[in-house]
Parts: C-alpha cells; structure tokens; sequence
C-alpha cells in the first residue's frame, strides 16, 4: 500500500508510532564481506525479540523524526558488535559479542534463525534486557513465527519510484532499493494486481490462491500456472509454466509456446537456466544440453553440450556461459570463444549458504534466510516470474517485486 493515499498515511503513522515504543540494539559489522542475508536475519531476530536494529543512527535519526537524538539514545537497551572471520583452519564462524565479556561464536554452517535467536536473546539478557518472545522448543518454532508475522510493525519500502509502501510481515523498520519497486499484491503478465488481503495460514495456502490465478488473459483464453480455460472448457498442461519472458511461455519438460498458446514446440529437457537475448531463447537443461531456439522462425540453431556448466550470462555482445574451469562468450555468429578463466566469486558476488536459482540473470540466491536479490529479501519462496519490456516481475509470499533489467 502506498503512503500517499489517506489511508496508507494513517497506516504509516501508526506504524511509526509502535515503533517508538520499542527499545533500540545498536548493531556494529566487523569483516571484509558481510553477507546481506546475515544483516537481514539479524535485523529479523531483533525485532521478533521485541527490539528495533539500529544500523545507520543518521537515516534512523529521519525516520523518527518525533524524538530528539538523546531520546533515542537512551532507548539503546544494547550494544551488538557482529564479526564475520575465519579461524586458522579456515573454518566460517559468526561471532556476537557485547562488550568483552558476552562473546559468541556460531560456525556459519550452523546458522539459522533458531540458533541466530538462541543468541541474540542470550546477549540481551545477560545485559539486562528481556526479550519479550523467550525462545521455546523446536516443535513451536512455526507458530513463534507465525505470531511475529501477526504482531510485529510492518516495513516501509521506498523503491525507484521513490513512494513509501508498507510490507506486511517483513518486521524491519525501513528498507531502501535503488533497483527495486514493491507492488503489495500479485502482479500478472496481462498487467491485472490481486488483491493479497485473503488469509493465508501457510505457504501450501498462498500457493493454491496463485493457482487460480490467470497469468495470461487473451481473448477468451486463460492461462494459469498449470492448466489454459479457454471458453468454458478447461484444459490441463500437466506441466507447470515456468516462466513467461516477452510472450514466450516455459513449460517445465522444456516446450515452449506463446502466450496465446497457438503453438507449441519440444526444445530441451528440464531447464535449469535460460535467458532470452535479441530474438533468441537460450536454455541449459538438466543433461548439460544447450540450445538455442530463433523465437521468429521456432527453428533451434545451436546446440551443444556443456556437463560442467554452472550458469548462463549475457553481455552487450552476447550470451556467456560459465563452467567449473572457464567462461565462453557466444556473440551474435553463436561462434564461441573463452573469454576468461574462472574466477571465484568476491565481493557482492558471495551470500552465505547461496545458490542460483535460476535463471541465473535474475542474480537470485537461496539462503538459509529465505530468498535474496542482491541485499534486498524478496520472500520465502519465488512462486512465478515473468519479463515484460526489460521488466522483471518476481512473485513472492511477500508480493511482487520489480526490477530494471536494463540496470
């Protein structure tokens, strides 16, 4: 919901206001590369706790604009120092520490939010702070969540079109993408938002709700994400639909089709990866198989075999695909040519316990903290996607994100 409207302003305002009646932890990051998902599950643990996570003082300073700096200084109930480092066996730990008496260490293999809580809660109070969720057995974790989901504040978003939105069941106090925009409902390719207001008890429940969903509409045919109604006669793919990129529908045995479905072809087995790049739909399949399908004449005009492959790529020349030992460019001619050796990932390129989900253009990673785009947590689960005019279109259990992919 947007913060323009009268409604959302009045949201907005009681957000804030439960907010300010939350204590403050002081977070400070130590390390050469702090994972983003590290920061968000901290941030989450905090606030289910009973705490706000005050990172940046100056950009939480302007946001609660009420208070005067001594005032929110005072709501400081702890000072939090996080250290990512490695130990002389090359061993990951994630060290929390307040003072230099209150100090652990969790190997990173061994982080989740079970543990991340069991930490956080200790540390608060042995500083005196009682954390308001007392951390319970495994067997209540899902109910403990769905409770923080139902009484913490909400997020404000403000994405690229620089409007304020509030995010149900996020519980960090602010969030800012320069890449990102934030709709609060489930956007479809035919350009219709459904309402996300219904109730959802699980994930299996929002699943069935995007089932009846009609991604595409044309005419007088509907497509879902696992069947097309055309008229009042209903008919079943059997396959679910992958994805949608520019009109061209992914089914999961690797056929494609248009969104009219007047036509549809075999190109692979099960993608893994696949992009679509000036005409051309390219996909890696499950066997290492590589194709590349003319969208215009529905002909395949490469095909090759790469059984080390990791992921696809494009540049302003052409498509790159990365293996265990090199990168090879294919331009324009599908002549390719290596173009560099493998590198390992550095920098904004590594996340904790991350792996692609594909297609590996949208830069998505797993964690154990649930799905991320670059820094930013998108949801639990990534339902349906679609590309539309250099937009993608990600929807989550959270709602639907949008990214520039001319960015």
């Amino acid at each position: 919901m947007e913060v323009g409207s009268s409604t959302g302003s009045a949201l907005f305002e009681l957000l804030l206001e439960r907010w300010y009646n939350l204590p403050l932890v002081q977070l400070k990051y130590y390390g050469a590369e702090i994972p983003p998902d590290l920061r968000y599950a901290v941030g989450r643990v905090l606030v289910e706790l009973g705490c706000v996570p005050l990172e940046d003082r100056e950009t939480s300073y302007k946001l609660f604009t009420n208070q005067t700096s001594d005032e929110l200084e005072r709501k400081i109930v702890a000072e939090i120092n996080v250290h990512v480092h490695r130990d002389e066996r090359l061993v990951d730990f994630r060290t929390f520490s307040c003072g230099e008496e209150i100090i652990f260490s969790i190997p990173a293999d061994h982080l989740n939010f079970e543990n991340l809580s069991l930490v956080l809660s200790e540390i608060l109070k042995r500083t005196g702070f009682e954390p308001s969720l007392s951390e319970e057995s495994a067997e209540s974790t899902e109910t403990k969540r769905a409770e923080f989901q139902k009484t913490v504040p909400d997020t404000v978003f403000v994405g690229r079109d620089g409007e304020l939105k509030i995010i149900p069941g996020y519980g960090l106090p602010l969030l800012v993408s320069r890449n990102l925009d934030y709709v609060p409902g489930m956007v479809t390719f035919s350009g219709e938002v459904y309402d996300p207001k219904l109730k959802f008890n699980t994930q299996d429940d929002l699943l069935r709700a995007l089932y009846e969903i009609p991604i595409v509409t044309s005419g007088a045919r509907q497509l879902y994400v696992d069947r097309m109604i055309e008229g009042t006669r209903t008919i079943w793919n059997n396959l679910r639909v992958l994805a949608i990129w520019d009109n061209i529908v992914l089914f999961a045995d690797g056929s494609v089709s248009d969104s009219s479905l007047s036509w549809r072809m075999k190109v692979s087995q099960t993608p893994v990866d696949f992009l679509v790049y000036d005409g051309l739909l390219t996909i890696l399949d499950v066997a290492g198989n590589f194709y590349v399908l003319d969208i215009k004449t529905r002909r395949i005009i490469y095909n090759d075999r790469f059984p080390d492959f990791k992921r696809l790529g494009r540049t302003e020349s052409g498509i790159l695909i990365e293996t265990t030992d090199r990168v090879l460019e294919f331009g324009k001619t599908l002549k390719k040519k290596v173009v560099s050796s493998f590198r390992e990932p550095s920098g904004t390129d590594r996340y904790l316990y991350s792996q692609p989900v594909y297609p590996s253009v949208t830069r998505l990673f797993r964690t154990n903290f649930g799905i991320f785009l670059e820094d930013t947590f998108i949801g639990n689960e990534v339902f349906f996607f679609f590309v539309k005019s250099n937009k993608m279109f990600l929807l989550t259990d959270v709602g639907t994100w949008v990214l520039d992919l001319q960015n």
